[in-house]
């Protein structure tokens, strides 16, 4: 039988430390936004056989794309994505005949899948735009769970219900 309410110091301790160890490490590493909030390109490619790794596809695109991060992810068998900062049109098919000059040898055959750029600009909207979804968000569970819990009011106010609710949301995402 689990006696939770009696080990309630355990579950608390365990917790307590899981959520410090997750604030350190974000102020240590922070978050890494995503191409969508920070801006760059994207290029997927599927190639006919004989993938080549991603540290391959990052030293020839490199020479091309010049400063900024590039990094490139296996997808499935065939495939890879490569993101990197934001590349005018030109900067695209150089680096497109750039991967096919070094790895289009032996029959193997490139096949640009997709190409997107999305400008620093829309990523900072996004970022602002994400940031007011998520206090409607939370502002709407909370008019939720008030509403639901209305006719609860001893010995907790229906609002508290709601401000638990957000704790106990921010406590399971961290």
């Amino acid at each position: 039988m689990l006696r939770i309410i009696q080990n309630r110091a355990i579950s608390f301790t365990f917790s307590g430390i899981l959520i410090v160890l997750s604030v350190v490490s974000l102020l240590l590493w922070g978050l890494k936004p995503g191409l969508d909030f920070t801006g760059g390109s994207q290029l997927d490619l599927s190639f006919s056989s004989q993938r080549p790794t991603p540290a391959e596809i990052v030293a020839v695109a490199k020479p091309v794309v010049g400063t900024g991060e590039t990094t490139a992810q296996p997808l499935g068998d065939q495939d890879i994505s490569v993101r990197m900062p934001v590349l005018s049109e030109p900067k695209h098919q150089e680096l497109m005949t750039a991967v096919r000059a070094k790895f289009e040898v032996n029959g193997v055959t490139i096949t640009e899948k997709s190409f997107d750029s999305i400008g620093p600009i829309i990523g900072v909207e996004l970022q602002h735009q994400t940031m007011w979804a998520v206090v409607f968000a939370i502002l709407g569970i909370v008019l939720y769970v008030t509403f639901a819990f209305r006719r609860v009011s001893f010995p907790v106010s229906s609002w508290k219900y709601g401000a638990c609710t957000i704790i106990a949301l921010i406590h399971d995402v961290t």
